[in-house]
């Protein structure tokens, strides 16, 4: 497992890897290894199941606002913030990336899912707005990308391009002979400062995922079959 963050004293920040086991999005069959690995898994970290919150994709822009603990699965959404202590808000992912956000002093944290559909949608901005709403400082907010597929590896077709493209981020369109790829980290980036994250508060791991798919799962590297997701969380201490 990964831990981010461990300067800060008042959050745990995590991400599991592939030697965890698959976390999640299992065919029915596979549903009681899936909920052991995450028994093992949050007994070993220390996590209250009891008080962890996950986020059920949508590969939108939706942020939940999470008020209350014993809630499982936040239905809808792909971001989550809070500013409960104790409570784990939790996503899933596969190449996607896994943005973190925490502003100590409100004490607010978020998480958000970052696939390329959420990306170009504007769930970075939208975690964002929805940690002002409860207090949070944009320009104090501390933030956090995961490992995820790079430019490297997130080859596209011209329509998913021309997307990005038409959103402004040309700079983030690599061609490569007749080949398009994306980068997305660095999407997220600029879309992070355009919700007023300074530079310097954030930070963007820079293991790809495809690349190292021995240590995370990669849905690319398995040639569009899912065969497992890692689960990245953040958890404040109790006031």
């Amino acid at each position: 497992m990964q831990k981010f963050f461990k300067h800060w004293k008042n959050v745990f920040v995590f991400m599991s890897e592939k030697k965890d086991g698959s976390m999640g999005r299992a065919k029915e069959r596979e549903r009681t290894r899936i909920f052991k690995n995450r028994q093992v898994f949050f007994k070993r970290n220390k996590i209250d199941p009891k008080k962890a919150v996950m986020a059920q994709l949508q590969h939108g822009n939706r942020v939940g606002i999470v008020k209350a603990t014993g809630i499982g699965t936040y239905p809808a959404v792909d971001g989550l913030v809070t500013e409960m202590g104790g409570v784990c808000l939790c996503v899933t992912a596969a190449d996607c990336g896994i943005v973190y956000f925490y502003e100590q002093d409100s004490r607010v944290i978020g998480i958000c899912h970052a696939g390329w559909r959420g990306i170009a949608s504007g769930i970075v901005l939208e975690t964002v707005k929805k940690m002002g709403l409860l207090g949070a400082d944009a320009g104090k907010i501390k933030a956090m990308i995961s490992p995820m597929i790079g430019k490297c590896c997130f080859k596209t077709k011209k329509d998913t391009a021309d997307i990005f493209i038409s959103l402004g981020f040309l700079k983030n369109v690599v061609r490569r002979k007749k080949e398009i790829f994306v980068d997305l980290a660095g999407v997220i980036r600029r879309q992070s400062l355009e919700s007023g994250i300074k530079a310097e508060n954030l930070k963007i791991h820079k293991d790809c995922t495809c690349c190292k798919n021995d240590k995370y799962f990669s849905y690319r590297a398995g040639r569009g079959k899912l065969k497992g997701v890692m689960i990245g969380g953040i958890r404040q201490k109790i006031r």
